[in-house]
């Protein structure tokens, strides 16, 4: 590749002065297709920030090193923070391929979706790196999810197996790898439901069944998600060991959940932008005032967004987000993911916002960021992503900005890599 390439210029301006994004010619001499360096930029490695340029070829990373090797392009980013492509820890994409289009262009590279057709992911992850799965977010999904008859997951009127006994469980977990489910998924929810205009609670799975489940899947290397209703539900879960539990709850002070999720080394996955909901956190509304983001939405959805702001109630608010901020401070690891589109939430956008809601819960910056990263990549067993690290996939973000000193520049993405080819950007 001689002289300056289609990415060498300037990144995109939107209104917004900063330094030049410029890539420098690249030796004809250098053997390595899709051979280059990032330099200038902070590094958010998964885990943790470092100093250092990252070494990218044939679509893994090579390394961090502290001067670009000889004969390679570089991207020279002062001024700009690069990190591991995000992963979207709970979404429900159903059949809307659309949905994995529109993520990418938040940054998103891979999304986890916890119910949904049984097939997709597996059919998607086979075109994932032709031209029609370069245009889109990674697909890795549990397709049908364990429920007691009538239970939750069966009210959308989709036809589902559903199951009541622990005996049931060995053949229910064989049917959802023969299916390609890449976890489990598994509802244990006591809550309270409208079924017919009258408060019921909804039937549910035995804890027998349950932990029945969790084994027929740790047996066969199966993450297990475990969907709960509240926080009697995860307490009565946490012995189980699953490995990540889906939706937090509001806790008072002192209550000892976050260390009894500690304890267990679940993740959390507390979907605060829906939870949050309720109390009139409208989340939306700073992020949605920012032009590069109100660009990347539809009109729908910058209109429904801009004009929903409520009164929050910080009641409602205070227990969810001290579950959160105490469990973090626990060393609880976290996992982003707001469950979009459920109650119309914006997908992509919805996970930036939740990356800010878990850092006013009290997560540092490093965790929040983290839970978009590398933690879901650990609980749902994708090691070949989530970090910047030697032989790492490079599905790789660049935002403007220090994510050091201003961690809401996680909106403002520059350019997206997918397996070291730039999907998004100049």
């Amino acid at each position: 590749m001689k002289g300056t390439t289609g990415i060498a210029i300037l990144l995109a301006a939107c209104g917004v002065a900063r330094e030049p994004v410029a890539v420098e010619p690249r030796a004809d001499t250098s053997p390595s297709p899709g051979d280059f360096v990032v330099v200038g930029a902070v590094v958010f490695d998964g885990e943790r920030f470092r100093e250092g340029a990252v070494h990218v070829a044939h679509g893994r990373v090579v390394g961090i090193v502290d001067a670009p090797p000889p004969g390679v392009e570089i991207v020279r980013v002062p001024g700009h923070t690069l990190l591991p492509g995000l992963i979207d820890g709970h979404v429900h994409i159903g059949e809307r391929v659309e949905h994995l289009e529109r993520a990418l262009s938040f940054g998103i590279t891979t999304m986890v979706d916890l119910f949904g057709p049984p097939a997709l992911p597996a059919q998607l992850r086979a075109e994932d790196l032709d031209a029609p799965g370069l245009r889109r977010a990674a697909l890795f999904g549990v397709g049908n999810l364990a429920t007691a008859p009538g239970g939750h997951g069966t009210e959308y009127g989709i036809p589902i197996p559903t199951l009541e006994a622990p005996h049931e469980a060995e053949a229910f977990v064989r049917a959802r790898i023969a299916e390609g489910s890449s976890a489990l998924k598994i509802v244990l929810d006591s809550s309270v439901a409208d079924v017919g205009g009258a408060p019921s609670p909804m039937p549910t799975l035995s804890i027998e069944t349950v932990g029945a489940l969790v084994a027929a899947a740790r047996a066969r290397e199966l993450p297990v998600v475990v969907h709960t209703g509240g926080c009697e539900d995860i307490r009565r879960v946490l012995p189980l060991r699953p490995d990540v539990v889906a939706h937090g709850c509001a806790i008072p002070e002192g209550d000892p959940l976050p260390a009894l999720l500690a304890a267990s080394g679940a993740y959390l996955n507390p979907t605060l932008a829906v939870q949050l909901r309720p109390c009139g956190m409208e989340y939306w509304i700073e992020l949605v005032r920012d032009p590069e983001l109100a660009r990347r939405l539809t009109d729908e959805e910058r209109e429904r967004l801009g004009a929903d702001r409520g009164d929050h109630d910080r009641t409602c608010s205070e227990g969810r987000l001290r579950l959160v901020g105490e469990s973090a401070r626990a060393g609880v690891r976290l996992i982003a993911g707001p469950d979009s589109p459920n109650r119309r939430l914006p997908i992509g956008a919805s996970l930036l916002a939740e990356i800010e809601l878990l850092r006013l819960a009290g997560a540092t910056t490093e965790q929040a960021l983290a839970a978009a990263t590398s933690s879901p990549a650990d609980a749902f067993r994708l090691l070949d992503r989530g970090r910047i690290a030697p032989g790492r996939r490079a599905d790789l973000l660049l935002v403007e900005g220090d994510l050091r000193a201003t961690p809401s520049a996680i909106a403002r993405t520059r350019a997206v890599w997918k397996a070291g080819q730039r999907v998004v950007g100049p």
